[in-house]
């Protein structure tokens, strides 16, 4: 991701490791991006199969960010979402997520809205 962004972190946690204080994490984060760009590394970070269904012809050498949201909630290692919205030059993604930071599992459910051959196209995607 390029640009400059906005970012605040509250969080505080305790343990002997890196994973222990993941796994006892509370408090907020969040961050803030209007006028980036998603390089097409960033991109393939997010793995081309995972890039082509939420954002389907989207430029292969990058996209133009509008406006990136995210600001995610955690207690004692279990964060969720309070707001995640990416709206780019090939649509617009919303969504919700919740992550397990002891056990390091993921679980979202995103809804991208993006324009096809002139036709609107808007479907869940779950991970």
């Amino acid at each position: 991701m390029e640009g400059r962004a906005e970012i605040r972190f509250e969080i505080s946690g305790r343990g002997a490791t890196t994973r222990a204080v993941a796994a006892t994490l509370t408090g907020e984060a969040g961050m803030a991006l209007v006028g980036g760009r998603l390089a097409r590394g960033g991109m393939l970070r997010l793995g081309p199969d995972l890039t082509a269904l939420l954002l389907p012809g989207a430029p292969q050498d990058g996209l133009d960010v509008r406006c990136l949201a995210l600001r995610f909630s955690a207690e004692d290692g279990m964060a969720t979402t309070r707001a995640l919205l990416l709206e780019t030059s090939a649509g617009r993604i919303e969504g919700v997520a919740a992550v397990n930071l002891r056990s390091e599992d993921l679980a979202a459910r995103l809804l991208p809205d993006v324009t096809l051959l002139g036709v609107r196209v808007r479907a869940p995607v779950g991970i």
